[in-house]
């Protein structure tokens, strides 16, 4: 009977798990999955390290900002080919890094959506962005950096 339980407790924890991390969002660090990136966002606290794996298109549709009193140290992954962050947010800046914060995006799309022309669509200070296997495209905005701008233009696509 212990030993019934004891199965049926780990099976349960084990599909609980496999369901959160079949979310479109899902933290690796704390094993918890969202249904949207501005859930996941949210849930980020200062002095945090994590990771959060995309599966899919993901729509962007609000600032996300680094800053004072958010500064975490962020990898977003690409779970497979098809990820990508969809910028839905108008006319905004899709994602700021201030004041230490540091982020990096690894094996996915950044999709501009064909925002519009000078719009950032990440702005970072302090060596806080890191590019791994990224891909920008639909865009004519720009990626700055204090000491550095990197534009993209006419709906080129860029690797890095």
């Amino acid at each position: 009977m212990k030993k019934t339980l004891l199965s049926l407790a780990i099976a349960i924890f084990s599909m609980s798990a496999f369901a959160q991390s079949e979310k479109p969002v899902y933290n690796e660090t704390t094993n918890t999955g969202y249904e949207t990136f501005a859930d996941a966002f949210a849930a980020i606290n200062s002095g945090d390290e994590c990771t959060l794996i995309i599966t899919g298109h993901i729509d962007i549709t609000s600032r996300m900002t680094f800053d004072g009193s958010k500064k975490a140290t962020v990898t977003i992954k690409g779970k497979d080919a098809d990820a990508s962050l969809v910028y839905k947010i108008g006319d905004a800046i899709m994602f700021i890094m201030k004041q230490q914060a540091q982020l990096t995006f690894e094996n996915i799309t950044i999709d501009g959506n064909n925002c519009k022309k000078n719009r950032s669509l990440i702005e970072a200070e302090n060596k806080g962005l890191t590019l791994r296997n990224v891909t920008i495209k639909t865009t004519t905005a720009q990626i700055q950096t204090v000491s550095s701008t990197l534009r993209i233009q006419d709906g080129e696509y860029l690797r890095m």
